[in-house]
Parts: structure tokens; C-alpha cells; sequence
């Protein structure tokens, strides 16, 4: 009897260390992004990235083929941004092109968005830096706006000053 309560133990054991490390093995491999598919790492400096966050999509042509890796602070003005891409688009990516932050629809999360570059020049390598272009801020087109809407109101003022002496 003590033999098979002893085997009974060993097996049963065994049974709950080896569901363990399944699920160790899930939550380690479904943490992985691109665990099958070659990758190459791109950066790009910002003066402000404006809600741009690790995990972030970035999209070549609109297509994803990416995410933000990492989003560091540099300096006071510069932010560092860390991308990796899928190996199969570097050929798309050149020494020349731009990356920009967008957003996905109208009020969406913001992605970065990659421009091809000039066809004929070098491909970006792993590890490169890319130019980027400062994002347009909502911020900034408020100003526009309230700007276009005083020169509005100046000009009808104006207009409605002539009218009157005529």
C-alpha cells in the first residue's frame, strides 16, 4: 500500500510541475511579439510625441509593420523613439525616409507612420537613425484657427465700416 501512495505522490507531482511550466511557457511566449517572423530596430528623435506610447503601431504606406519598442526622454527637447520592424519591409525603408506621428482615425491612438524614402538609395540598417517630422498639433491648429476667425472678424468689421460711409 505505502508503494502505490508513494507512486500515486511521484505522479502526481510531476503532473503539477509540468502544468506549471506550460503555463509559464504561455505567458512567456504569448508576451513575445514577432516570435517567428526576423525584425530589425529603427529609432527616431521627436520634440514631443504627444500621447505616443510603447506598444504603439507603426505603419510603412499605411500597412502595420511595426510597434514601438520604447519611448525615452532624451533631453528637454528631444525624445527618443525605438521601433522594430518586420525584416521583410526593410527593402521599402530608405536612408531618406521620414517617420511622422499620426493617429489611427479621428480621435484614435496615436502610430507612427513611415514614409518610404526615395527609391535607388541605400535601405535604413538595423539600428539607424531616422529624420523625423514634427507631428501637427491640435493645439496648433486651434491657434490657426482662432487666428483665421480674428482676421475674419477685422475684415467684416471693415467692410461693415464701408458700407456705412457709402
Amino acid at each position: 500500500m505505502e508503494t502505490s501512495n508513494e507512486k500515486k505522490l511521484k505522479v502526481g507531482f510531476f503532473i503539477i510541475v509540468g502544468f506549471l511550466m506550460f503555463v509559464v511557457a504561455i505567458f512567456v511566449l504569448g508576451g513575445k511579439d514577432n516570435l517567428f517572423t526576423p525584425t530589425f530596430n529603427i529609432k527616431s528623435e521627436f520634440e514631443s510625441v504627444s500621447g505616443l506610447k510603447t506598444g504603439s503601431s507603426v505603419r510603412l504606406n499605411g500597412i502595420v509593420v511595426g510597434k514601438v519598442d520604447g519611448v525615452d526622454i532624451e533631453a528637454s527637447n528631444k525624445v527618443l523613439v525605438t521601433m522594430t520592424i518586420q525584416s521583410s519591409v526593410q527593402k521599402f525603408i530608405k536612408k531618406d525616409s521620414r517617420v511622422t506621428i499620426g493617429s489611427d482615425g479621428l480621435v484614435g491612438n496615436k502610430v507612427i507612420d513611415i514614409t518610404p524614402g526615395t527609391p535607388g538609395n541605400p535601405e535604413v540598417q538595423d539600428g539607424e537613425m531616422l529624420a523625423s517630422i514634427k507631428p501637427v498639433e491640435v493645439s496648433d491648429i486651434m491657434n490657426s484657427l482662432k487666428e483665421s476667425s480674428d482676421n475674419a472678424s477685422g475684415i467684416t468689421k471693415d467692410l461693415s465700416e464701408i458700407t456705412n460711409k457709402v
